[in-house]
């Protein structure tokens, strides 16, 4: 159970790393998870679209901004993974809250493929086409962005993300 004093007390410890040798990890591993969400997000939607024997048109109109939201998406997880990953790896392992926020961004994550899914195999099959699942795609998306906000924002994360903040602006030079 992650307190409030965990909360603080991991805050602190952060701050305290900031004057050590801070990572820089790699493009290609902070790239990776939001490359398979746009994979996912072009294959969904083309392969049941395909398989139900779509015209092409319809086929090509729920994948375009399906890909689109996918490249916004994958901006945010492509920020945030560089940020977990600069951070030492024995802080990473031994957090509590890391760990709690892990496992939250990873249950959204599977949450949001699922429903990528669903949507696309349920829009493939009906008779609105591409809209029934562009427009589900963007409201869900919306409303599970909004969800995750409230989720994390319980935990009153500011003295963690300050020291984030800190971490951030060391990377860019700042400081």
């Amino acid at each position: 159970m992650v307190t409030h004093m965990t909360i603080k007390s991991e805050a602190a410890q952060l701050r305290e790393l900031m004057g050590e040798h801070l990572e820089i990890p790699s493009f290609f591993l902070c790239v990776r998870p939001a490359l398979l969400l746009e994979l996912w997000m072009i294959l969904c939607p083309l392969t049941s679209f395909w398989l139900a024997g779509q015209r092409e048109s319809e086929l090509l109109s729920a994948t375009g901004p399906s890909a689109f939201l996918g490249i916004l998406l994958s901006v945010s997880i492509v920020n945030g993974r560089s940020l977990y990953l600069s951070l030492p790896s024995h802080f990473r392992e031994s957090s509590k809250v890391l760990a709690l926020i892990r496992k939250k961004v990873e249950t959204y994550a599977r949450t949001f493929a699922v429903l990528v899914l669903i949507l696309s195999l349920l829009a493939a099959n009906s008779a609105l086409g591409s809209m029934a699942y562009i427009i589900p795609l963007v409201f869900c998306t919306v409303m599970l962005v909004f969800i995750f906000n409230m989720d994390i924002g319980r935990y009153r994360l500011s003295a963690f993300t300050s020291a984030m903040e800190l971490l951030k602006s060391r990377k860019q030079g700042g400081e």
